[in-house]
């Protein structure tokens, strides 16, 4: 009896906790739901944004309509960031903000070149001071140094200069009475138009020094000449520009990998993990007519970069009735500043607030932003929608099954007692009863012959005579 009731309140504890459990699954998935509509309305604004774009990187104007002034440009394109900070300021659970990154993770960088870009919810938040950026090799551009000068002469000779970045071309052909920087300047200019992220200039020994304008060693291009030397090789053959470097080095420590100019934390690191940072270094200035700065591609040792400050503000999903199952997400920001940061641009984009619609450069930048921004939305989605169809949906299940095998066995373990009392009750009277019965049977006292004359029905009285 008392292991019954005793399992019976252990049971109403266990079936208050998957309550609460159910409760905050339920919650999560909610939050998560609402989350991806806000996603779903900025996406749905980044590719109005891009189709916006597309004709004026392409070159082309946008009609005879005030599309097709830059004024007209610039006031959709503010309209359209508008309506996304908007999203990110309105897309609320509650009281709780979901799209405005106060349920991420954010830093921020002190050191000269060094920039926060990211932190994943994996991530650690650091102390007061940061966590040291250490670096054992700079980011370094894709650089060719023509071999030959490009004197009067070759000019005279009428030679043909072009160049291939990104599936792009541009070429020009000197005339005879041009400089070198002449030749050069209308170089950039054809690379501009091109869309080709190419930075051209003369040295001062009348050289070519055509440079990449992003750093990595993904970024490439192939340059070539009709006068051997000049930009081809040697032999006349075209030639293949592929010597940029990413960055390397640690965060706190622990080991990164580098891409062009941003170093992102292992995601096996303890405190660090798919933490975003990025090291420019001196600022680029465009063409400056000197050599690029020549530095080892692998420093002697590590060159303190400065400190990256992080804070984790992720939110933590609770999955099961005892608090040990628990799941970290970060809601990303969908505010424009927070857009596209982890994007390099000629045009020194640091995020979707930055962009321009002036030129076909700017613009082919700005999409360059908008479809990295498209990029991380959908893999975003993509993560709160497996997590909702999938470890939430199957927790939540699992509680509500695990909730009702509960309550059915809590009714039989509180019906038995109610059984177990009744039988008891029973049993008693009946010993009672017996007890009575074998008295009156062997002591026919005075005293149990009265009570038994006692407990007779009173007989009715007889006739009156008169």
């Amino acid at each position: 009896m008392q292991h019954a009731r005793a399992r019976s309140e252990q049971m109403r504890v266990e079936f208050a906790g998957l309550n609460r459990a159910i409760r905050d699954s339920e919650d999560a998935l909610a939050i998560l739901q609402c989350a991806d509509a806000g996603l779903e309305r900025v996406a749905g604004l980044l590719e109005h944004l891009e189709q916006r774009l597309c004709p004026i990187t392409a070159g082309a104007s946008a009609g005879d309509g005030p599309d097709g002034a830059e004024p007209a440009r610039r006031s959709w394109l503010a309209e359209n960031l508008a309506a996304i900070e908007e999203v990110a300021e309105k897309t609320r659970f509650g009281d709780l903000r979901l799209l405005d990154g106060s349920l991420s993770c954010f830093g921020a960088a002190v050191g000269d070149g060094l920039s926060f870009v990211a932190a994943s919810e994996a991530a650690r938040t650091s102390p007061p001071h940061g966590y040291e950026v250490m670096l054992t090799r700079e980011p370094v551009r894709a650089t060719l140094l023509g071999d030959a000068p490009l004197t009067a002469e070759v000019i005279a000779g009428g030679v043909c200069l072009s160049f291939e970045e990104g599936g792009r071309q541009a070429a020009v052909i000197a005339r005879a009475g041009q400089s070198s920087g002449a030749v050069a300047q209308a170089l950039q200019r054809a690379a501009e138009a091109g869309g080709l992220a190419l930075t051209v200039d003369a040295t001062s020994d009348a050289r070519l020094l055509v440079q990449h304008q992003c750093f990595g060693s993904s970024h490439r291009f192939t340059a070539a000449s009709s006068v051997p030397g000049v930009l081809s090789g040697a032999d006349g053959s075209a030639r293949r520009v592929a010597n940029g470097r990413d960055i390397a080095g640690f965060i706190n420590g622990e080991p990164a990998t580098g891409n062009g100019q941003t170093l992102t934390g292992c995601p096996e690191n303890a405190t660090t993990a798919g933490v975003v940072v990025r090291y420019t270094g001196l600022p680029y200035t465009g063409c400056t007519g000197r050599l690029p700065r020549r530095r080892p591609a692998i420093l002697e040792v590590r060159v303190f970069a400065g400190r990256v400050i992080v804070a984790q503000q992720a939110l933590t999903l609770r999955l099961d009735e005892h608090g040990g199952g628990t799941v970290r997400i970060g809601l990303k920001s969908v505010r424009p500043a927070a857009l596209g940061r982890d994007v390099e641009t000629a045009s020194g984009y640091i995020s979707l607030a930055d962009i321009r619609a002036g030129t076909a450069g700017e613009s082919a930048d700005a999409l360059k932003l908008v479809a990295w921004a498209q990029v991380e939305l959908s893999e975003h989605r993509q993560r709160l929608k497996a997590l909702c169809a999938g470890r939430l949906a199957n927790v939540l299940a699992r509680l509500q099954v695990k909730a009702q095998n509960l309550v059915a066995a809590s009714a039989d373990i509180e019906a038995a007692p109610a059984a177990w009392e009744a039988v008891r009750e029973l049993s008693v009277q009946i010993r009672r009863e017996a007890r009575w019965a074998l008295t009156a049977q062997s002591e026919p006292t005075r005293r149990s012959s009265l009570w038994l004359l006692d407990s007779e029905p009173a007989r009715e009285p007889g006739p009156r005579w008169n």
